[in-house]
């Protein structure tokens, strides 16, 4: 899931389409579900305040009618008094139950004294003259009195109206017992129902209401110009209601205020709910909108991507590049287009990397056999033929005709044959230089009805040299020839005409290097040919140093300095006259030295050759010895070149093993026996290990002697 969300979001343009639908069905949601949450949020606003003034109004008359039912049950009990002046009688009476579970108390004040029915008998203050005038008309008084406990409701009437000295009873009110229908109500603890004098003083609250919350009711009360308002208590925010009870025409009282409070989130609990929920179906919504949104942009983004890689691959030159969508709309139309184009492309720059690596093949390197090899290796991967092959023709004693053939489907196959030379009248019908031979027709040369062409129908040949009796030929084959390949043709002639370049230039090196080799070793031979003691004495150092070379396995280019560097050891001897070379005794010291200077004169006649400076060290260098006892420079370890250290012990062996005029040449074991106490000595210790070898392996065959006259294959160009 995390890939192929991935995939699809690195996109630009995926990540567009997936942001659009998001969005489109983001905003329609969002915009409905908050419409639709305002309009429940307001009408539940409207039906609760309507609600809340609805109850508080019920509660306000009922509050009147408890307080009317008491005034009766107090006027009943004045009607006692009157009835049964005997205290006694009186007490019976008036003490029932039901009076007091309305009633906290009930007493009587007459002239001066104090008589308590039930309860606690405290006057709540001294009438006034208003007060007695209004229960003088037969109606009771009520009163609210605070004291440190709180506030208390009293009812008063007087015995006779008609007497205000008649006496008082007084009887203060149960609160409970007023709100008594509104805690039966079943409005549950969260609802709050509050009883409020005229100056805003708490009478009585279901549930418990703390003092802070106690104010802000009776702040709002008192500062609010509308019946309802916020407040808030223990983190709750409540919506309140009032609602006057109104008793200055009955009892000549303040009006009572009664305020419903409900918790908000009791009143919006649906839009809440509704709120709480709508992140959550918009994040369930956004998820599935974006899965779905996620699979078609996909399956619309597959095809482009794979469009896109396809482009890029082509950029970086992988034309073998195809894309695979099978689909019936643009991006199946575009997709059979791009494959077309890449197929084309493919052929097109197939053939010119094959012509380019041809040129490369000419100035990198010009060996006949590298280049046969790059240009067919190249036609096979260039041009759709089921048979590559060349014919050239071979230089030197042996002549005749080659093939190099290389199948192009089935794998890669090079073969090397020789064939007889081609009819004559093949070359008759060739138009544009291109020969074109099916394999029923009578002129088709012998090889190509072969094991190496089998299934082969159509050849074409392609002469890549101007001779016009036996040119060398590019052969081209198709086992099933559909329709024109004029095309194809044009690139091979094109490939054959670079061939026929890099063949001349590859020949006229090789010529060219063989007349370097033989001027090498007529040079070698002239300065061995002035004492025919010395005769074939380079050649044969020459031998026995690329024999240690290979041993000490050597690189292609150490081995050719090698080769040179041994020949022209001793071209310094041109200087040296015959009679020191060919005197039969001892040598004077003087004449030593001069024998000394040849490696010096070798030096400076090789000085102005620059590309004989790495051999120039091997013909310096040969004579110094690795404990540094040697000459001219007494150079000693790694000092001496790596090749002069080689020429030494080839050099030395066969000196010692040659004759001499001051001597005979020493049997072979002697010979042996001199280079191996010589090591660390007078040779490198890792060159007599060489050297060691090739007597292990080949024991005296090694002491060859060169015919003089005739150059030697043993060990010439290898």
């Amino acid at each position: 899931m995390k890939g192929f969300t991935a995939n699809v979001l690195i996109s630009r343009l995926g990540r567009r389409i997936v942001l659009l639908f998001v969005l489109c069905a983001l905003v329609p949601i969002t915009a409905v579900a908050g419409f639709s949450l305002l309009q429940t949020h307001v009408q539940l606003d409207h039906q609760m305040v309507r609600w809340l003034h609805q109850e508080a109004k019920a509660r306000g008359l009922a509050i009147f009618e408890r307080v009317t039912l008491l005034d009766r049950e107090l006027e009943v009990c004045v009607s006692a008094i009157r009835q049964y002046p005997k205290l006694s009688d009186l007490l019976d009476l008036l003490q029932r139950d039901s009076l007091k579970s309305r009633f906290r108390s009930l007493f009587m004040v007459q002239s001066k004294s104090v008589t308590a029915i039930f309860g606690d008998a405290a006057i709540p203050r001294p009438l006034t003259s208003e007060e007695r005038a209004h229960m003088a008309k037969g109606k009771a008084l009520l009163l609210v009195a605070e004291d440190g406990s709180g506030s208390r409701v009293f009812l008063a009437r007087l015995f006779v109206p008609e007497e205000p000295d008649s006496g008082v009873l007084w009887g203060e009110l149960n609160t409970s017992f007023i709100m008594g229908l509104m805690d039966e109500a079943g409005y549950g603890e969260k609802v709050r129902i509050v009883l409020f004098d005229h100056g805003g003083k708490l009478i009585h609250a279901t549930g418990q209401i703390n003092p802070v919350f106690q104010e802000e009711l009776r702040k709002s009360l008192q500062s609010s110009t509308s019946s309802e308002f916020h407040l808030t208590m223990d983190s709750r925010r409540y919506i309140s209601y009032s609602w006057p009870v109104y008793l200055k025409a009955e009892f000549h009282a303040s009006s009572l205020t009664v305020l419903f409070c409900i918790p908000e989130e009791d009143v919006f609990a649906l839009p809440y709910t509704i709120k709480d929920m709508l992140p959550r179906v918009l994040a369930v919504t956004i998820l599935v909108v974006f899965l779905l949104s996620l699979v078609q942009v996909r399956r619309q983004l597959q095809p482009l991507k794979a469009l896109t890689e396809g482009t890029k691959r082509i950029a970086e030159k992988h034309y073998d590049t195809r894309v695979a969508i099978v689909r019936r709309d643009e991006f199946g139309e575009l997709a059979n287009s791009f494959n077309d184009m890449a197929l084309h492309l493919e052929s097109q720059f197939n053939t010119l990397n094959a012509i380019s690596e041809i040129d490369r093949a000419i100035l990198s390197s010009l060996k006949r056999d590298e280049i046969v090899e790059t240009v067919l290796n190249q036609m096979k991967g260039a041009l759709s033929f089921d048979l590559v092959g060349l014919i050239l023709a071979e230089h030197g004693r042996h002549g005749g005709l080659k093939t190099f053939t290389a199948q192009t489907k089935g794998g890669q196959k090079l073969i090397a044959d020789k064939v007889s030379a081609l009819p004559s009248d093949i070359f008759k019908d060739c138009r544009d230089r291109i020969i074109s031979l099916k394999r029923e027709d009578n002129r088709l040369p012998s090889f190509l009805k072969g094991e190496g062409a089998e299934g082969i129908e159509t050849f074409f040949l392609l002469p890549v040299s101007s001779r016009q009796d036996q040119p060398d030929l590019l052969i081209l084959g198709l086992k099933n020839q559909e329709g024109e390949n004029n095309e194809i043709l044009v690139h091979a002639r094109s490939v054959a005409d670079q061939v026929e370049v890099a063949l001349v230039n590859a020949s006229l090196l090789e010529e060219l290097q063989d007349m370097s080799w033989g001027a090498l070793q007529a040079l070698a031979r002239a300065v061995d040919a002035k004492s025919p003691w010395t005769s074939g004495h380079s050649e044969r150092v020459t031998l026995f140093a690329l024999k240690i070379g290979e041993v000490l396995h050597l690189n292609d280019k150490q081995m050719e300095t090698l080769h040179r560097g041994s020949l022209l050891h001793d071209i310094g001897k041109i200087g040296v006259s015959n009679a020191l070379l060919d005197k039969p005794d001892r040598l004077t010291p003087d004449e030593f030295e001069v024998i000394k200077s040849h490696p010096g004169r070798g030096g400076k006649i090789l000085e102005p050759i620059k590309a004989y400076s790495s051999e120039l060290n091997i013909v310096v260098q040969h004579h110094e010895r690795f404990d540094g006892n040697g000459y001219p420079k007494g150079l000693s370890g790694e000092q001496i070149d790596y090749g002069a250290r080689i020429v030494a012990v080839a050099d030395v062996f066969d000196a010692v093993s040659s004759d001499r005029p001051y001597r005979k040449g020493w049997e072979f074991d002697q010979c042996v026996g001199l280079i191996q106490d010589g090591r660390g000595l007078a040779f490198d210790p890792g060159v007599v290990d060489g050297f060691l070898q090739i007597v292990a392996r080949e024991g005296k065959r090694m002491m060859i002697r060169l015919d003089q006259g005739r150059p030697s294959e043993l060990f010439f160009r290898k």
